[in-house]
């Protein structure tokens, strides 16, 4: 069995995360994939509470097809990918484990705790939202393949050109699901 996980703030969800969950799971026959929201995320500040973000990410894991896991969520310190692989692979063994990231992380990759031990604990689906990120993502991909023996699949999609960062700051909501839309107004966030 091929099980994916999708890490991320989620900070909101939208229709660039769907689409790259989508092709990820498509392009790498994965029987199951896994939505994990962070609590606390190492790399990334939120000042949307993980309460909100896990529900916005369960929202869309229950509208699209796709499983959820709180283990992040119930951490009250940082969330390391290194220890939550090596949870993941305790708890779902199974052929293949894949972790799947956008480009700008694959390219802050060496800055993660533990990466050296971490690029060979699974294979990575990487997302690009920008042709010149993704060119520079296969370079990095390609120099880590070579280096350290890493599977890293590059994944050639037409990505949503849209951040979570942007709608938190124009509050644009065309990019992202109605039932994430509902939510925030429900919520009011943003």
């Amino acid at each position: 069995m091929n099980i994916g996980i999708f890490g991320g703030t989620f900070d909101p969800p939208h229709m660039g995360h769907i689409r790259l969950a989508e092709k990820a799971v498509q392009s790498c026959n994965l029987q199951r994939l896994i939505l994990l929201p962070s609590a606390v995320p190492p790399h990334k500040k939120s000042d949307t509470s993980p309460y909100h973000r896990y529900n916005m990410a369960k929202l869309v894991a229950e509208n699209y097809g796709y499983e959820i896991s709180d283990m992040e969520y119930q951490k009250i310190t940082p969330s390391y990918t290194v220890e939550t692989i090596e949870n993941f692979q305790k708890l779902y063994p199974c052929d293949n484990l894949f972790f799947i990231i956008g480009g700008d992380s694959m390219l802050d990759f060496e800055k993660w705790y533990k990466w050296d031990k971490l690029i060979n604990m699974c294979t990575f689906i990487v997302g690009t939202r920008k042709k010149q990120e993704a060119k520079k993502v296969k370079e990095f991909a390609e120099k880590k393949k070579l280096e350290n023996n890493a599977k890293i699949i590059v994944l050639d999609f037409d990505p949503v050109e849209i951040s979570s960062t942007q709608i938190r700051q124009n509050e644009d909501f065309e990019n992202i699901p109605d039932c994430i839309k509902d939510y925030i107004k429900e919520n009011s966030l943003y």
